[in-house]
């Protein structure tokens, strides 16, 4: 508990003594909203009919004095699948928000961190009951639940023009999971609980990065991703991989490659794998 009291002092104290000297600032925003449907006869003769939507955000701002720099992110991504008369399937929800601070000094500075990640909307999962004779749907997850906040404090590595690698040596974190849904045999280890979700505190170290590098006139790489751990086995480790490639073809019209993986153990022990392609037309707005 003594460890703990004394990190969140070190964390206040280096937040409130940031400098208030001539500034610059930068902001980046790219967002997509999209909706399709498809209706298809094989040759057996079923009819297959869906509508999808999908919507993502992704916003930067960054601030800059004599001997700090502001590093703020958001990013945020809702996809949905509705078969027609029957079933709606929810394919991507996530946001992660990222406020970083950190000298200006040298290319290794120290930094404080504060971390969200969650979901917008709840998750069902669907089965067929044989004796009922039809499909019972049942709940897995909450809105913002499960849910992590992270309070760090370490060192930063900064690169390129908006690239960092974050290392937190001290990470305390505050996380929730859906009671109903954990992987583990036995209640996981909790500090408390309510009706829907058990909340823990752990205190570890993790890495995170942010990357954002353009390679050549039409194709940027970006990558947001976490590592957090507290013990070398299967329960104490969590992480979230996101990696993008975009392509532009022709002023808003993109093709965009999203990869992620993602480890939960308090949710479930098998590692989560999306691969996304997708063709759409993206609006950004850059300032500084």
């Amino acid at each position: 508990m003594l460890k703990v009291s004394a990190f969140l002092i070190l964390l206040v104290c280096g937040l409130f003594t940031l400098a208030q000297d001539s500034t610059t600032t930068s902001t980046f925003l790219q967002t997509s909203l999209s909706a399709s449907y498809t209706a298809n006869n094989n040759w057996q003769g079923q009819d297959f009919k869906n509508l999808s939507f999908a919507g993502s955000i992704n916003y930067r701002y960054g601030r800059s004095t004599l001997n700090w720099r502001q590093q703020h992110f958001l990013m945020a991504n809702l996809s949905y699948l509705k078969f027609i008369d029957s079933l709606w399937l929810k394919n991507t929800d996530v946001i992660n928000i990222q406020l970083l601070w950190n000298e200006e000094q040298a290319k290794i500075q120290h930094s404080y961190s504060v971390l969200f990640q969650s979901q917008f909307l709840p998750a069902y999962n669907h089965s067929y009951n044989h004796e009922l004779r039809k499909n019972i749907k049942s709940k897995s997850s909450y809105s913002f639940n499960p849910a992590s906040l992270d309070l760090a404090y370490g060192a930063i590595f900064s690169f390129w023009d908006f690239s960092n690698i974050n290392f937190a040596i001290a990470n305390l974190r505050f996380s929730s999971s859906p009671r109903f849904s954990t992987s583990q045999q036995i209640e996981p280890p909790h500090f408390a609980n309510t009706n829907h979700a058990f909340l823990n505190l752990s205190y570890g170290f993790s890495i995170s990065t942010n990357i954002r590098k353009k390679i050549g006139d039409r194709v940027e790489w970006w990558n947001n991703s976490r590592i957090f751990c507290n013990a070398a086995d299967r329960d104490h480790l969590n992480f979230d991989f996101n990696n993008r490639i975009n392509v532009k073809l022709w002023k808003c019209l993109q093709l965009r490659f999203d990869t992620r993986l993602a480890y939960n153990p308090l949710v479930n022990y098998k590692i989560q794998f999306g691969q996304e392609v997708l063709l759409g037309v993206f609006f950004e707005k850059a300032k500084g």
